[in-house]
């Protein structure tokens, strides 16, 4: 009984702990995207994170071989490369708390859709009911803004990017969840996440802090 207790702690521990570095992304990443651009921010995050979850990968022994490998890469551009090309972009144009609670708010809303055309879950009434609600909310939450008409045009691109990334961020989960049955869950692309939101955490603030003002980065990857 002891060691349950224990366990079912250290498991509300970790999840606790998961939220707040998933919550802390955020603000790094919109400090981050002032100083350098977007989508080459995102790839530095990427890499930092292979990185640590190489060595950590040799040092615990995971074996690194895959199964599936056409689905890993189809996960692995829709949750990694798709996702965060639009994230990292659109947050760099809308507001940072905005953009966290358009992706967190569509979320489960785009698992259960994209998951319901795989035949991976059931459009109930219910939850039909909480898809409505939902978009309702978000509905009323952007009615009362206002601002100038090129902070609009351009929160609403960001906002829109957010959005399109959460839907291939959702997409990968549904194609990436055979692969938890057939891989060690920190080899699949989903579970490589954890590894990715340390390094969001840290590698735009050593960005911001390394990086000339805007003024003097703004010739170099503009397109971006």
């Amino acid at each position: 009984m002891g060691q349950r207790h224990r366990a079912g702690t250290g498991q509300i521990a970790a999840f606790a702990l998961m939220a707040l570095i998933w919550g802390l992304t955020w603000l790094p990443t919109k400090l981050g995207s002032e100083v350098v651009p977007p989508i080459f921010l995102a790839a530095a995050r990427f890499v930092l994170a292979g990185l640590a979850y190489g060595a950590i990968a040799l040092v615990q022994r995971v074996p690194l071989g895959m199964a599936q490998p056409g689905r890993v890469l189809v996960a692995s551009l829709l949750i990694n490369t798709g996702c965060y090309s639009l994230l990292f972009w659109g947050v760099a144009r809308a507001p940072s708390g905005l953009s966290a609670i358009v992706n967190l708010a569509l979320m489960p809303i785009c698992i259960i859709l994209v998951g319901a055309l795989y035949g991976q879950e059931r459009i109930t009434r219910r939850r039909m009911g909480a898809i409505a609600l939902g978009i309702g909310g978000l509905v009323l939450l952007f009615s009362g803004r206002t601002a100038s008409p090129q902070e609009g045009t351009q929160a609403v691109l960001g906002l829109t990017a957010v959005a399109a990334a959460t839907l291939s961020y959702a997409w990968g989960t549904v194609v990436s969840r055979p692969l938890m049955q057939a891989m060690h869950p920190s080899r699949s692309p989903s579970g490589k996440r954890a590894w990715e939101r340390r390094a969001s955490c840290s590698c735009p603030f050593w960005w911001r802090a390394t990086t000339p003002p805007p003024s003097q980065t703004s010739r170099t990857g503009a397109w971006c």
